[in-house]
Formats: C-alpha cells, structure tokens, sequence
C-alpha cells in the first residue's frame, strides 16, 4: 500500500515525520495521515515523493512492483543448472524446477519485540541533543549556506512590502489603545460646564474607550492575519545571493531617514506631553481646561508610539531578510534544533506507547 511504502522509505532514509514535511512542503500531520492511511496525498505530492526518494510512481502506486516499477521477472532458464523441456503443442517451454518446501521452523516462545538501539528515544534525543549542541556552540560569525534555500528577489520584496503596509496599522492599534481613556477624562471634566449630567458623560466616555479598543483589537488581528503568510521567512534558515543582499541594504539605508525623524519626532512627543497639562494647572484655567490637558497629554503620547511601532516594524522588516540581530541565522538554526528535538521526542514517544498497546 501507498501508506507503507512511504513509511518504509522515510525510514530507510533515517528521516522524521516532521523533516519528510518540510522537504514536501507540509505538515508533519499530513505525512502523520498519508503513513496511517487517512488520508492520500494528490498527485504533486506524489511526484515529489518519486522524485525525492528516488523511485518511480507505479511503484508507490501498484503493488507487487521493484523500485524501479517492473513486474517481477520470470527467472531465465539459465539461472538452473538442471532446467527441464516440456513439449507444449510443438513447442519447447523451458521451466524453472521448483524449489524444494523448506521445513517449517519449530514454534518458538513468544517474546516481545525489542526495539533496535537507534530507533529507542534515548539515543533518537541524543543525537537531537547533540545536533543543538554543534549549533549552540557555532561562533557567531556564521557564513554557512550549505544546504540552504536561496531566496528570491521577489520574495523578499512582497515581504518587505507587506510589512510597510501593515505597520501603520498595527501603529495606529497602539495608539488607540494608549489614548482609549482620553475620551472619558474629556467628556466628565465638561460635563458641568455643557449642562449635561455626569453619568451620560462617563456612558459616552466608556462606549468610545471600548470603541477604540475594539477597533485597535480588530487592526491587531486584520494586520497579524495579513503578516502571517510569511511566517516561515522568520523560522527558515535562507541564503541571499550577493545582488539581493545589496539591494536591501540599500533600501535599508533609504529608509534610515524617515526611521530617524519617526525616532526623534515620538521621542520629542512623550517628553513634552506634559507641557499643556503643566500650563494648564499653573494658570488655574479650571476643571475643563484641565480635563483637556490630560487628553491632549494621553493624545501625544499615543502619536509617539505610533512613530515609534511604525518605524520599529520595517525597520525590523529588513533584519528578516538580512538575517540580522535576532533574526540571525545562527539563531533561527539554534530553534530549528529545539523544533526538531522536541518533535523527535513527541514522535519516539508516540511510537513507543503504539508498541506497548
């Protein structure tokens, strides 16, 4: 069966469930569902199975076929030392003489299967332990690329390209959340002087604080879903080739600029916002005033963040794909090891709990 053959040859390889996966381009769960019979991967898959494992689809397919997708060939009478004719119609058929029944064994008591010593979880999380300790201990001027995908201009474009349109919107979320209680204090500190009672302005005051964050929550979650699709950049070691590197860098040094006065402008923001408040309590201009003075004070805080998260998100857009700080590859190495070590182990462990069944 398909499910058996594919579980013969991932093992012969010495692979895990989950780095079959990655060499398919799915998840561990998928290999976990073709192996038990579940479920059947589509044609694709099954072209890239033959061709990773080096085997032809009629034989993942058919069953009773070699490797290569031939039937099994009739021994040729040479093979006999003492071949024998039967005359069939005229025609001389050679037959190979049939093989001798071999004596049944003698029943022998059962025993428990033992596993083989590498297939045991001790020795299977050793050599994970010791993968992680070889990355672990790699200095930290990494320059390997062996074994690596090379990635393409366009990709590194469209992820540079999302990031700069989400993160005004994840700002902007910020912002919302940090000025959310500006509202409230506006509209109780003018409740007096307005002629409107107080518990409309705190009604009014917490509707528009839950508004905004309601809005912010939803800004988080549209702008998360629309970054997620490039999750694995983050995850999976990469090489750069040397014209695609220098073509971020120097969009990198485009947009150091705008990072800066971003930097300086929320700086200068957060560390004047009390000004007006101050002003507005020296002059003793009354509880209104006052009440203003706090929401312009929250206001420009929640501008400076905005600055601040804005620029932070493409800035760090470009350590992505530089693979920088702590986007470095030594690093996502360093967690591709712990990955792996802890699938091994779930695996080992839920093969070893499927024996004692």
């Amino acid at each position: 069966m398909l499910s058996d053959k594919i579980y013969q040859l991932r093992r012969r390889f010495g692979w895990s469930q989950e780095e079959l996966a990655e060499k398919l381009g799915v998840s561990r769960q998928s290999v976990s569902k073709w192996e038990s019979g579940a479920s059947q991967p589509d044609v694709e898959r099954i072209l890239q199975i033959s061709t990773l494992f080096q085997v032809s689809t009629d034989y993942l397919l058919k069953d009773g076929l070699d490797e290569l997708g031939r039937e099994p060939r009739r021994p040729d009478p040479d093979d006999f030392t003492k071949p024998f004719w039967e005359s069939a119609g005229g025609a001389a058929v050679q037959y190979a003489p049939e093989p001798e029944p071999e004596p049944e064994p003698e029943p022998q008591p059962r025993v428990a299967p033992v596993p083989d010593a590498a297939e045991t979880v001790t020795d299977a999380l050793a050599y994970r332990l010791r993968q992680l300790r070889d990355v672990v201990l790699e200095p930290d001027s990494v320059t390997r690329t062996d074994g690596l995908r090379l990635l393409s201009e366009g990709e590194a474009n469209r992820f540079l390209e999302n990031r700069r349109q989400c993160a005004p919107t994840i700002g902007l979320g910020a912002a919302l959340c940090v000025a959310c209680a500006a509202p409230l204090v506006v509209l109780f500190s003018l409740a007096e002087d307005f002629w409107f009672s107080e518990n409309l302005a705190v009604a009014l005051g917490v509707t528009a604080l839950f508004g905004m964050i309601g809005a912010a929550v939803w800004m988080f979650v549209s702008a998360g879903m629309r970054m997620s699709q490039y999750n694995a950049l983050d995850k999976e070691p990469f090489a750069l080739s040397d014209e695609l590197r220098e073509s971020v860098v120097d969009q990198k040094r485009e947009f150091q600029q705008e990072f800066k006065q971003d930097i300086v402008t929320g700086t200068v923001l957060c560390s004047t916002c009390w000004v007006p408040l101050t002003f507005v309590a020296i002059m003793d201009m009354g509880d209104a005033m006052l009440g203003m003075g706090v929401g312009l004070l929250l206001a420009m805080i929640a501008a400076g963040v905005h600055l601040f998260v804005k620029g932070g998100i493409v800035q760090d857009s470009f350590s992505h794909v530089l693979q920088e700080g702590e986007h470095s590859l030594r690093r996502k190495r360093r967690r591709r090891a712990v990955r792996r070590l802890v699938d091994t182990a779930q695996d080992k462990l839920d093969e070893t709990l499927d024996r004692l069944k």
